[in-house]
């Protein structure tokens, strides 16, 4: 999981976060590299995730 979605800087800090504007997930690969692709101003917030996308993290995880 880390290889492809990043280490997290934290121990207190979340997996993935929530992008407040198109609402899509954000590893930490990518808030390393400016944030979520929308920009809409990079607002994240911590992600409750759900099944589906439990399932798309380890079956697609490019798809994140």
């Amino acid at each position: 999981m880390e290889w492809m979605h990043g280490k997290k800087a934290e121990v207190h800090q979340w997996d993935f976060y929530r992008c407040v504007g198109c609402r899509r997930l954000v590893n930490w690969k990518k808030i390393h590299s400016g944030g979520c692709d929308c920009d809409t101003g990079n607002k994240l917030k911590p992600a409750k995730i759900t099944l589906w996308e439990k399932v798309k993290i380890l079956v697609f995880p490019w798809a994140i």
